[in-house]
């Protein structure tokens, strides 16, 4: 046992806020030394009295190792509950530290929708997000870290509606590359994507620092310019870039207004085929927690219950109630209950969340449209994605005298 290396570095041991990433590598660590079915109880009658014969303080060993391994107040306070038992001391820290609520999935859930990808490189901004994506999926599948497809393409697809305004193009291009006979988009695509990108671009300003730098340098090469002639040409100064810092400037990083891109609020296209007015435009939002409605003839049933809601850019509106809405569909009749009447709302808003908890999956298809399907590919609705928008097509009031035929469908999201 003193050849081998049993105790992790010190920014590995358990803390307070680690429990995820610790747990993984102690498994890996215990059944090195042959001591992970002991402290899980898995171990047969014949394994444990054979084990115990070969090595009669295998249980305090496994206990030194846990502990060695623990912040030393983590470790001080669990090894009295357990009584100096490791399977005991095993199961009280998951107990403890194993983050199974629906507070700490949304906590998940909420930072990754929160996230500012305006700020620092997109690649990275990215890859942080696939971190807490498999965190989240640790949370609810203590075997799985891999997002399943519909929640892998949803967070994908949030990405990409809300890239930075200089980087929609790039995003656009990406969804160009995808059809209805392909996988839907996924988080690592789309991080291999922008690291070509920004690999592309550090390497172009990289070029155009060197050669500034070798002109610069050369004394000879400046006095063969008349000055009459350089105010024709184009300054070949050092510059910073959307998302970098150049550190040839003179300004400061933390001033560079590069890192800070002003962001406008993209004009929506209102490309949609529906005979209803402007303001009953359907978007799908994947912000939104709950559906809101800004027309009350949506609504087949309603409760007036004034709450207040807050935008994602900090400003509050009034509901005015809550009820059920239905949406005539050409491939369906659709139901959406617990929807926000807010008639101050410019648009209609359909929570993507709802769609992800009735298990429908989004799936892109050519010229900027998209479809969302359930698992047996059967069409819910119909889009497009406009600037950065996802609008839902061809989306009715519903009709008092509308019978459904033998073909229609009536589907109700919860």
């Amino acid at each position: 046992m003193n050849n081998r290396n049993f105790e992790l570095p010190e920014d590995l041991k358990l803390s307070s806020s680690n429990y995820l990433q610790w747990k993984p590598r102690m498994k890996n660590l215990l059944t090195l030394f042959g001591y992970y079915h002991l402290i899980t109880r898995t171990e047969t009658d014949e394994e444990s009295t054979a084990a115990n014969k070969l090595d009669p303080r295998r249980k305090e060993k496994a206990l030194a190792i846990l502990c060695l391994n623990c912040d030393v107040k983590i470790a001080n306070q669990f090894i009295l509950e357990s009584n100096d038992d490791p399977s005991t001391f095993w199961e009280v820290i998951d107990k403890s530290f194993s983050p199974k609520s629906v507070q700490n999935q949304t906590r998940y859930l909420n930072e990754i929708f929160s996230f500012d990808l305006s700020s620092g490189q997109i690649d990275n901004n990215i890859k942080d997000i696939m971190t807490i994506t498999r965190n989240l999926c640790s949370l609810i599948d203590d075997n799985k870290t891999k997002p399943s497809v519909l929640i892998d393409s949803m967070i994908a697809m949030w990405v990409i509606i809300n890239l930075p305004s200089h980087l929609k193009l790039i995003g656009e291009i990406f969804l160009q590359n995808y059809n209805g006979d392909k996988n839907p988009p996924s988080l690592k695509h789309l991080w291999e994507e922008f690291r070509l990108y920004t690999q592309r671009q550090n390497h172009k300003i990289n070029n155009n620092a060197s050669a500034l730098v070798s002109i610069q340098g050369n004394p000879a090469t400046n006095t063969l310019i008349p000055n009459s002639s350089r105010q024709n040409q184009p300054k070949n100064f050092p510059r910073c870039a959307p998302g970098w810092h150049n550190p040839l400037t003179k300004h400061k990083e933390e001033d560079c207004s590069y890192l800070k891109p002003k962001l406008s609020k993209p004009t929506v296209a209102l490309n949609t085929q529906a005979s209803t007015p402007s303001n009953s435009v359907i978007i799908l939002d994947s912000g939104a927690t709950d559906s809101m409605f800004n027309q009350l003839s949506y609504f087949i049933d309603f409760v007036e219950s004034p709450r207040t809601i807050v935008l994602a850019n900090g400003s509050q509106i009034t509901a005015k109630g809550i009820g059920t809405v239905k949406i005539e569909l050409p491939h369906t009749h659709l139901k959406i209950q617990n929807t926000l009447f807010c008639p101050e709302l410019s648009n209609c808003l359909l929570s993507m969340g709802a769609l992800l908890k009735n298990q429908y999956i989004l799936q892109p298809l050519n010229n900027n449209k998209f479809q969302i399907i359930d698992q047996s590919k059967n069409v819910l609705l119909d889009g497009n994605y406009s600037s950065g928008t996802l609008i839902i097509t061809q989306a009715q009031l519903p009709q008092s005298s509308s019978v459904l035929s033998v073909s229609d469908r009536m589907m109700t999201l919860h």
